[in-house]
């Protein structure tokens, strides 16, 4: 959050036109001032820059007008507030290159908060940080081409990577289906009779599926498919015996569905973020080319 100017008294005092002071002199000083932060730009900002180091302070001009800020107080200073970027001084639009780095650091910072990362997405965060890097031209890196993106697209891990979505897409959206149906079997609602067949069925292919077309948690996956079979049977018609509202709601609330909530939670949390991070990337190459 953007520091409370009134609690910067001594630094705010920078602004005000000194006794004794011309104002031509009084305007160089005011250019070596952060207007944010009111540090000097040649020392370090309260705010964090993840490029910075100990010897090199992080200061970037901004807009056409060349207003200079810390890197780090920019970045603070975007990510508070939903409205377009402007430059602090003149109002001028934020350019689009300091905007994608603070899109890269927000990205980054995203991918070390994800809670429990499976190694795979380690990996692909690592590569699509990388890449996103890459795509804005960072000084060091070789510029990145679509055609080396469709190409590793693929190819591991990405082509496993895309496998492992697909089915945990069709997994949470069956889950969701039969947890629905179940419901409505113990609200006494008309449900037919072919549909728990059919998503009997599914849970017996997942059950019999080999673990190497499955992604990660795959012995957990077919432990929750175990468990709704054992209720779809118990759905039936005539079963010998009935599933009553209070068994769906135990079950709802004890293992093996209460861990496999949090873990699908989790993964997709990490399968959105790479999707996005892609989507980025080509959003990015693709923009360059048109240009």
């Amino acid at each position: 959050m953007i520091p409370n100017l009134s609690s910067l008294s001594s630094n705010t005092s920078r602004r005000c036109l000194p006794i004794g002071v011309t104002k031509s002199a009084f305007e160089a000083d005011r250019a070596s001032i952060c207007e944010i932060c009111h540090e000097p730009l040649n020392e370090d900002s309260p705010y964090a820059w993840a490029g910075g180091t100990d010897d090199e302070i992080d200061v970037r001009s901004v807009c056409e007008n060349t207003h200079v800020f810390h890197m780090g107080c920019i970045k603070q200073m975007l990510t508070s507030t939903t409205r377009e970027p402007l430059c602090p001084s003149c109002r001028s639009p934020i350019e689009a290159n300091v905007q994608q780095a603070i899109k890269i650091e927000k990205y980054q910072q995203s991918a070390n908060d994800m809670p429990n990362p499976t190694e795979e997405f380690k990996v692909l965060s690592t590569t699509m940080l990388t890449w996103l890097a890459r795509a804005i031209g960072k000084e060091g890196l070789p510029p990145l081409t679509i055609e080396e993106m469709e190409t590793a697209w693929e190819d591991e891990p990405f082509a496993k990577y895309r496998k492992h979505l697909a089915f945990l897409s069709e997994y949470a959206d069956s889950f969701e289906s039969i947890w629905n149906l179940l419901t409505d079997v113990v609200d006494g609602l008309p449900y037919p009779a072919s549909r728990v067949d059919e998503y009997r069925k599914w849970t017996e292919d997942v059950v019999d599926m080999p673990l190497v077309d499955m992604p990660r948690n795959a012995e957990l996956l077919k432990t929750t498919a175990r468990t709704l079979r054992a209720l779809l049977t118990r759905a039936k018609k005539h079963a010998d015996s009935p599933l009553k509202r209070e068994d769906v709601s135990q079950i709802w609330n004890d293992e093996p569905i209460v861990t496999f909530r949090k873990k699908m939670r989790d993964l997709q949390d990490q399968y959105k973020w790479v999707q996005g991070a892609v989507e980025q990337v080509f959003d990015l190459c693709f923009t360059e080319e048109d240009n």
